[in-house]
């Protein structure tokens, strides 16, 4: 075969292999926690599908989702300051929040817009929820750390896969941070979980950036 030929014989098969593969490519998706939140967060389940949840732990910090039940109070401007809030009435710091505006707590940085907070209760930990809407894999890509170093000991925070562990530790007071990254099987209403508890029982001050991405397909 001429050169010329098999050039055009190799670009036409390497084309049609390129749009086999794109037309066979499984749909790929993302979840946002920050842009949900501010899409609409007065009611919860919340987001696109209400595949976001906020919850507390009725049964303290077992990191058991039998015990993880539903936020039951939603609170515009919660505490006066530019922040909405999903709070357990009962315990008035165990809440979901996210600021509508620059928030500031104290002498600490300014807090964005549009940052998924989580703030433990006495004892009691807060909980976002994901449910999957989909049948396949996802990664997940989370930040989380101190929003309040004005006080306290610090925080312990975990992602779960129903009852399955992916990531977890413990941040201690004064700015400090991690990044979890995960990657996770899941079926049409798996539920991953992203935890935030008191250190011990000292809650003081325990505000928790908890920003979280999810991609799969």
């Amino acid at each position: 075969m001429k050169p010329v030929l098999l050039s055009r014989v190799l670009v036409a098969a390497a084309l049609s292999l390129s749009l086999t593969a794109i037309a066979t490519a499984a749909p790929a998706y993302s979840w946002n926690l920050s842009r949900s939140m501010m899409n609409g967060f007065n009611t919860n389940p919340f987001g696109t599908g209400q595949t976001w949840s906020a919850m507390y732990d009725a049964a303290g910090s077992t990191l058991n989702p039998a015990n993880f039940q539903m936020m039951p109070s939603f609170v515009p401007s919660y505490g006066g300051m530019v922040n909405d809030a999903w709070n357990f009435p009962a315990s008035h710091s165990l809440i979901v929040s996210v600021p509508t505006g620059t928030l500031m707590l104290g002498a600490n940085p300014p807090i964005s817009r549009g940052t998924p907070m989580l703030h433990p209760g006495p004892g009691k930990s807060s909980v976002i929820r994901w449910m999957s809407p989909i049948q396949g894999h996802v990664q997940v890509l989370a930040r989380i750390s101190d929003a309040n170093a004005g006080c306290g000991n610090g925080v312990t925070w975990n992602i779960l896969r129903d009852a399955v562990s992916l990531a977890g530790g413990t941040i201690a007071n004064g700015r400090n941070g991690d990044v979890a990254h995960v990657q996770t099987p899941v079926s049409r209403g798996t539920s991953l979980y992203f935890v935030v508890s008191p250190n011990g029982n000292d809650h003081v001050c325990d505000s928790t950036i908890f920003d979280v991405l999810i991609a799969g397909q």
